[in-house]
């Protein structure tokens, strides 16, 4: 059973100095092993292989697509797609040895796969799911948890906190739940299953109202890696405590929260207020990030589900806002743009990559050149707001207001937008 990690002074004063200090601040992050997926096996049999090829594949639509898991089943299903024909290699390896001395390891295999990112893309296309690229916003998440009189911030102590939150509803005579079934045999039947589990320190209404006995921080990181999405919490320290109120993020009140997470340097916020009620948990949650804002509530009987349904929902909105779905048979829009500090051949070519490297480019051309300011005609997949927003989302092409008198490049065509090339990130 996982435990909580109770951080030491120290460990956190230095681990606030990383994350203030602007070396190690990325605004986005490149998530270079979309397409490789590790799967527990209980044996090398092609069957077996077979299951897990299939359910490996499915995993990898839905973090090159940012879709959710059910319309990428439908969608791979209704154009019977062979996973096996995307698979580039596979090989097994034994998993690390696990924490519970009392879990044999010596017979479990995992089978780890990679898919050929390039049919990837291309079968993307052809079955009208969109692409979102390997430059991945990064989600800053504060949670506020609570009821009407008492409330928390979400971090590393939140299950002493939730179990606080929980076990006052006992004597409130409008959470019904918890004197439902509460015979004595129905609480000695429980104990005993938890003491078999070794959670006895979990009440029966902890484990009825949060929904597992895992660690919460853990099963949202989980879903960050399955989805592609790179998440971070606030440290909750002295900084964030001045800077953020519960109260704050309980009331989705916009600037204290951008203001506090500033020090984080995010690309995206998500902000939820979860109430505790009888029959479960109402969420409120707010995602923002430089160019939109979106809002909505959810209900559910257990606080992980809450949590994780959330968090699934987020990753889709920010895929929606820089994913793209491409379409061979439509016109593609042309946009052409200029991009000066363009300086030696290695700085043309790391320019190539990058604008090849967005989803929204299907194709482009170089089409002037004059000492370091070069132009570009642009093919795009979607429209210009999408390409617009994976530009800004990675500072590699910082857009200019007004270029100066050298950067004007004689064209009868006027550029759409002008840029300065960013080669140091």
């Amino acid at each position: 059973m996982k435990r909580l990690v109770i951080l030491r002074p120290l460990y956190i004063l230095i681990l606030a100095i990383a994350i203030i200090s602007p070396a190690a601040c990325l605004q986005a992050k490149n998530i270079d092993d979309l397409n490789q997926i590790t799967l527990p096996v209980n044996d090398q049999t092609r069957n077996e292989r077979n299951r897990a090829i299939r359910s490996a594949f499915q995993q990898v639509i839905v973090r090159y697509s940012g879709v959710s898991p059910g319309k990428v089943a439908n969608q791979l299903s209704s154009n019977k797609v062979s996973a096996s024909q995307y698979l580039q290699r596979f090989y097994y390896e034994q998993p690390e040895p696990s924490e519970d001395e009392n879990e044999t390891t010596s017979s479990q295999l995992n089978l780890v796969m990679v898919f050929d990112p390039v049919a990837i893309n291309k079968l993307l296309g052809q079955i009208r799911l969109p692409q979102w690229g390997i430059n991945r916003p990064e989600l800053l998440i504060w949670i506020a948890i609570g009821d009407k009189h008492q409330r928390f911030l979400f971090g590393a102590d939140h299950q002493v906190d939730i179990d606080k939150l929980i076990s006052s509803k006992k004597d409130d005579p409008f959470f019904n739940s918890f004197n439902e079934d509460t015979s004595d045999t129905a609480v000695t039947e429980l104990d005993s299953e938890l003491n078999d589990v070794d959670t006895q320190e979990y009440s029966a209404e902890y484990l009825e109202k949060v929904g597992t006995e895992d660690n919460l921080l853990d099963r949202l990181n989980l879903i960050s890696h399955k989805r592609g999405l790179p998440i971070l919490f606030p440290l909750l320290d002295l900084q964030d405590q001045f800077a953020l109120d519960s109260a704050d993020v309980w009331g989705r009140f916009v600037v204290p929260i951008r203001n506090a997470s500033s020090r984080y340097q995010p690309d995206a916020i998500l902000a939820g207020r979860v109430e505790l009620v009888s029959e479960g948990w109402i969420v409120d949650w707010l995602l923002m990030d430089d160019s939109a804002s979106e809002v909505w509530q959810d209900a559910e009987v257990t606080l992980v589900e809450s949590l994780e349904t959330g968090l699934n929902q987020a990753v889709e909105r920010l895929a929606s806002r820089f994913s793209v779905v491409k379409d061979s048979t439509s016109d593609k829009q042309v946009l052409r743009i200029a991009i000066q500090d363009v300086i030696g051949i290695t700085s043309l070519t790391g320019l190539e990559e990058y604008l090849s490297s967005l989803t929204a480019v299907s194709h482009m051309k170089l089409v002037r050149v004059k000492a370091s300011n070069v132009e570009y005609e642009l093919s795009l997949n979607g429209d210009i707001n999408q390409l617009m927003q994976s530009i800004r989302l990675a500072d590699r092409l910082v857009e200019i207001d007004v270029p100066v008198q050298s950067y004007q490049l004689d064209s009868e065509v006027r550029p759409a937008y002008y840029f300065r090339w960013n080669l140091e990130l």
